[in-house]
Order: C-alpha cells, then structure tokens, then sequence
C-alpha cells in the first residue's frame, strides 16, 4: 500500500509484472486531509477503499480476458445508467463491468468483516449509483466462495459472471422501476 500525500482524495490500484513473472500490486491511497497536528487523515472507510482498489488488480485483468463475452452486456447496462456512471467519470461497459465486480467485491468484505445490516447499506449505497444489480452480483460472489473445490479461481467462475451480466442487461428496466419505487416511498 502507498500512502499518496501528494495524489488528493484519489485511490487507485497499480500493478508491476516482471518478464519472470514476479508480481506486485499496489492501493495508492490519497489523504482526505490533514487532522489536527497537521497529519494525514483518511476517510472513516479506508479499508474498504483499499478493498475496492486492490480488487481491481484481479477483476480488471479478468474481465479484459472475457471482454468478448462481457462487453455487449456491460455496454448495454451503460447506456441504462450512463448518466450516473458518467458522473462517477465511467465511460464505458467494460469499466462498467469492472467496477461492478470490484464493488461487490466490497460488499462481500464488509458483509464478512462489518455485518449485514453494513452490507445492505453497502448495496443501497451502489444502487443509488447506478450499480442497480450490486446485490444479486453479490450474491453470485458467495456463491463462487461456497463452491471453491468447483470453482478453484475466479477465472473458473467467469462463465457465471458473463452470464449474470447478460441476464442484467436484459432486466436493467425492471431494476431501474424498482429503484425508482423504493425511492418514492
């Protein structure tokens, strides 16, 4: 982990391979501020942003191995959400796909570590950004955890994930009128 002084409130995940194949990953974590001594201070969430970015050193490589498969249903949940993913500064169904993954990702860390009533609002939380099928992709995810000897690596387990994508985008209406519902009452 890289503690960013310089880098804001930005996070961001990197990556170093060798021609060896030797790996590091990185969390680069922005400072949100300074306390009151004048040091560094972070977000009452750090960890889970730590969480999200090293995540993304797994699922991004991932998903750009079955971006054929994934690409039509991550490109046709954006136009759904594009608004909100625009807004996030997504441009695209493969990020789209990726930062779903990731984020359920989360949900499963804090659901393990923090509860389910932290997950739920966890979830909400994604929804109310445009992730509005976070928690039947979390679901998937434990699925995937139950089934290890059946699923040894995530890679495995990608046929499930390209084919929860594209029942998503099929049902993207039906989440978006549920969301809509839930927020008028």
């Amino acid at each position: 982990m890289i503690i960013s002084f310089l880098n804001g409130t930005g996070n961001y995940s990197a990556d170093f391979r060798t021609p060896d194949g030797h790996e590091e990953l990185f969390c680069v974590l922005g400072a949100s501020g300074t306390g009151g001594q004048g040091l560094p201070a972070f977000r009452h969430d750090a960890a889970s942003i730590v969480v999200h970015e090293f995540c993304h050193s797994y699922c991004n490589p991932l998903v750009d191995r079955h971006l054929r498969e994934l690409q039509p249903s991550g490109e046709a949940l954006f136009q759904r959400v594009s608004e909100k993913m625009r807004s996030q500064a997504y441009r695209g169904g493969a990020t789209l796909v990726k930062e779903s993954l990731v984020r359920a990702c989360v949900v499963r860390y804090r659901r393990q570590y923090e509860g389910e009533q932290v997950a739920r609002a966890v979830i909400q939380f994604e929804k109310q950004n445009g992730f509005l099928w976070m928690s039947e992709l979390a679901d998937l995810l434990q699925d995937y955890e139950a089934h290890r000897e059946q699923y040894p690596a995530l890679e495995d387990f990608s046929p499930r994930l390209s084919a929860f994508f594209a029942d998503a985008a099929k049902n993207v209406s039906k989440m978006q009128t549920g969301l809509t519902t839930r927020n008028a009452n």
